[in-house]
């Protein structure tokens, strides 16, 4: 079993030091700072050579580390400051959040900020020989297969299908999208006519909060047209907001009714794009490489984590089912 990649002192002792809250941190480096340099001034007076020795190690010890600890605090408490605030933006979203029906799967998607039960804190890399991937037919298009698609494949395939239509598209590289994932140059132009975002949930409607975002993003862009792909479906109240809005909402069925119309020459490119190689492990949004499936052993969760980790965190919640 592939062993879990190395990390240095430094980023063990901020990896520990980062689950305290991040004033305990800030005061830690301050009071590490003041014993280290009192540690790294105090005089020590002994005619001996051995005296002399334990006076220079004394004053190194102490130069080094007033430096080193309380920086290993202070990026310690960086950290836990930065997942306070993200939680807090993460409860007070929760009440514009998509409702999930009883019994309805959890989709892969991105997980934003770290939990308060850190998948990470225990974790080893997944059995090779328990395959995750739905099976499913790739022969030909069906609702299944476009939900089988990780998020960054179905970005790609809106993409693909917008440029069967005449557009030049633009995908949003990796990292935050400013809520548009595809720009839709008109032939000829060099300036966007329309912006589209996509969201590849499998249970979840999306609601109107993501439909008004995307609206302020055009408004504030000056494009004048927008649309919005998902497998899933939409709210009603996010559909009567889209209409007069210049808003074109695109549902999974919907979306394989547009594949249908097109000739069989394009449905079959497309098929290739949406299939070829792996296109079932997601992609971490931080850094744009396939993740790796791992267990939480303190309880038991598969996810999907960034093979870049521990400098990058991103996880995906591994589908049920």
């Amino acid at each position: 079993m592939p062993r879990k990649p190395r990390t240095s002192p430094f980023e063990d002792a901020v990896s520990l030091a980062s689950r305290l809250p991040w004033w305990s941190s800030v005061l830690l480096a301050a009071v590490s700072f003041a014993l280290l340099h009192l540690l790294a001034t105090i005089e020590r007076a002994g005619p001996t050579p051995r005296d002399m020795m334990a006076k220079t190690l004394w004053l190194v010890a102490g130069n080094a580390g007033q430096l080193l600890v309380p920086l290993v605090f202070l990026v310690a408490a960086a950290i836990s400051g930065f997942r306070q605030i993200q939680r807090s933006r993460s409860r007070n979203s929760n009440a514009d959040a998509p409702q999930r029906p009883t019994g309805a799967q959890t989709p892969n998607r991105p997980s934003r900020e770290i939990p308060d039960d850190d998948l990470y804190d225990t974790w080893k890399d997944a059995p090779k020989t328990e395959p995750s991937r739905p099976l499913v037919d790739t022969s030909r298009w069906s609702m299944d297969l476009l939900k089988a698609l990780e998020w960054k494949r179905f970005e790609l395939l809106c993409a693909g299908y917008f440029e069967t239509l005449g557009f030049k598209a633009k995908v949003a590289r990796e990292g935050a999208d400013g809520g548009i994932d595809i720009q839709l140059y008109p032939e000829g132009s060099d300036a966007p006519g329309i912006v589209v975002q996509c969201k590849a949930w499998n249970a979840y409607q999306v609601g109107v909060k993501p439909v008004r975002e995307l609206l302020g993003v055009m408004t504030a862009a000056r494009i004048a047209e927008g649309a919005f792909v998902t497998t899933s479906d939409y709210t009603d109240e996010a559909r009567q907001f889209a209409e007069g809005n210049n808003l074109q909402l695109i549902d999974g069925e919907d979306f394989l009714r547009k594949f249908a119309a097109t000739s069989p020459e394009r449905q079959a490119t497309l098929l290739q794009l949406a299939t070829a190689g792996d296109f079932t492990t997601p992609t971490c949004p931080s850094c744009g490489i396939k993740m790796v499936e791992r267990v939480a052993q303190k309880i038991g969760e598969r996810f999907w984590g960034c093979a870049r980790f521990p400098s990058c965190r991103r996880t995906f919640r591994m589908t049920s089912g």
